[in-house]
């Protein structure tokens, strides 16, 4: 069986059954690399997107979304709702784009554009894993398109900040190695899981 007819013909309750190599294996090799370090596992997108999935036709953000794997892979596991990634590096967001068309998926979109052009309130809920943090180590860079700058990490942070303090009552936001001050204190954490780095936060 081809990998689009299995992601094209099993069920929800199937789907549950996704591997990370099902997903990865359809990126090229040098982004297959970087999966164990940049893009969400599976099993971690599966708990994520069963908190955030509240209602259906939820539409949820990923912000900072890479070559796309956790839309991707939510998209399967909560098909009833929407996924948005935002991305500023074009040729991240033409693998995501790719992907999205070997798995014919018809609930997700990309967005080219910086976070600082994205308003938080035009979407429901929120998914994080920490996009920032490659303007403050050399170690976990994806490329050599985002400069160092803890400048940059700051403003990104306060902006994030800023747009979180302003969304509704009852915004879910999940974060993956998160950091605390990235989390405004109108958001309270209500439950964590994976040794504590994937964390729940509903707003006040």
């Amino acid at each position: 069986m081809s990998l689009f007819t299995f992601f094209k013909t099993h069920q929800d309750k199937e789907s549950r059954n996704i591997k990370d190599g099902d997903i990865d294996r359809l990126y090229p090799i040098h982004i297959r690399k970087l999966a164990h370090r940049h893009w969400t596992p599976v099993d971690v997108t599966q708990s994520a997107t069963k908190f955030l999935a509240k209602h259906y036709g939820a539409r949820i953000l990923d912000i900072g979304s890479g070559v796309g794997k956790f839309c991707l892979a939510a998209a399967k596991f909560q098909p009833d709702c929407f996924y948005y990634g935002v991305e500023q590096r074009r040729h991240l967001i033409d693998c995501a784009e790719n992907v999205k068309q070997q798995l014919n998926l018809h609930n997700v979109s990309f967005i080219h554009a910086n976070i600082k052009d994205i308003s938080f309130n035009d979407y429901d809920h929120l998914y994080f894993f920490n996009a920032f943090y490659e303007h403050l180590d050399n170690a976990v860079r994806i490329d050599q398109d985002l400069r160092l700058s803890i400048e940059l990490y700051h403003e990104y942070t306060n902006y994030m900040l800023h747009q979180l303090s302003d969304m509704r009552s009852e915004t879910r936001l999940v974060t993956y190695y998160g950091r605390s001050e990235q989390i405004p204190s109108s958001f309270h954490l209500y439950k964590s899981a994976f040794a504590g780095n994937l964390k729940f936060w509903i707003k006040d």
